[in-house]
């Protein structure tokens, strides 16, 4: 009997320390997931920022065109005003099919690989323990 309760302690034992091993392990991949995730997210706000800096001298420059071609900087602005507000339009009444539902989609992929279930220690460990006696036990009939 008590080389039994010395066999379960070392089993619960190391069981209890291969779990802690797998939170530390959790733990550190979300920490690294979320670093790269927040670089990742601030050289998008740079290319964004650039891609719109761009975008505004893009429209300067064909109202100024169509300003010039029409002999009206007023109608060119006018124009070019008009393109960006449709384009506007557009992705607004799509916005759930162009914008929410791949961000949406992408994220919960993204999440659904790398994190773990919401189970305790105390859980993952009773879970596993359960398993070990099972096996045990089965062991023991074949015997």
């Amino acid at each position: 009997m008590a080389k039994e309760s010395g066999w379960k302690k070392m089993i619960t034992d190391r069981v209890s320390a291969y779990v802690d091993n797998r939170f530390v392990d959790y733990k550190s991949q979300i920490s690294e997931d979320v670093s790269r995730g927040i670089a990742n997210l601030a050289g998008l706000v740079v290319i964004w920022t650039l891609v719109i800096i761009s975008l505004l001298f893009v429209g300067f420059t064909l109202a100024l065109l169509f300003g010039y071609m029409l002999k009206s900087n007023l109608i060119g602005f006018g124009i070019v005003s008009a393109i960006i507000l449709l384009i506007a339009v557009l992705v607004f009444v799509n916005k759930e099919k162009w914008i929410e539902q791949p961000v949406y989609e992408s994220t919960t992929k993204a999440l659904n690989g790398e994190i773990p279930t919401e189970q305790t220690k105390e859980e993952l460990l009773a879970e596993v323990l359960e398993k070990i006696e099972k096996e045990r036990a089965e062991e023991e009939i074949e015997e």
